[in-house]
């Protein structure tokens, strides 16, 4: 039995690897696979149109496709009294100046509720157990101090 062996050049076909930088990678280790100058590997490859939307025009212009889409299907009162609650929601303060609070309502409106973010992993400072003086806070607050 013969099994020919196929010899490929050093940078081609590796797996794993890749060779452009993508939104969760950096230039660097690109760089070092192929040897390449950064100038060439500067453009990022997406791996969904979607996500090249999002990451380029930000996600103010997602959330107004998702207000056209909802005007569409549920009418024109949709997008309206969804505004109206975020609105209302914004200036609502849920809990004292001392203790944290994320909005739980408003994120829900927004839909950021459901998506996993970097900060869901990594521990952000306002998920500390430690709380500040809340008493000195509160006077803060209220111009006292």
């Amino acid at each position: 039995l013969f099994i020919p062996v196929v010899f490929f050049p050093f940078n081609a076909c590796r797996l794993g690897a890749p060779l452009r930088p993508t939104p969760w990678t950096s230039g660097q280790a690109a760089t070092l696979a192929t040897g390449q100058p950064s100038e060439q590997l500067d453009k990022v490859e997406f791996p969904h149109p979607v996500a090249e939307i999002v990451a380029r025009k930000g996600s103010g212009l997602y959330q107004a496709e998702r207000m056209k889409a909802l005007a569409c299907t549920e009418g024109l009162h949709a997008p309206l009294r969804l505004a109206m609650e975020k609105r209302i929601m914004k200036r609502i303060q849920p809990r004292l100046p001392g203790l944290y609070s994320h909005h739980p309502l408003a994120a829900q409106l927004d839909g950021t509720l459901d998506d996993i973010d970097v900060v869901d992993f990594l521990n952000p400072p306002e998920d500390a157990e430690s709380v500040g003086m809340p008493q000195l806070l509160i006077e803060r607050h209220l111009g006292i101090l």
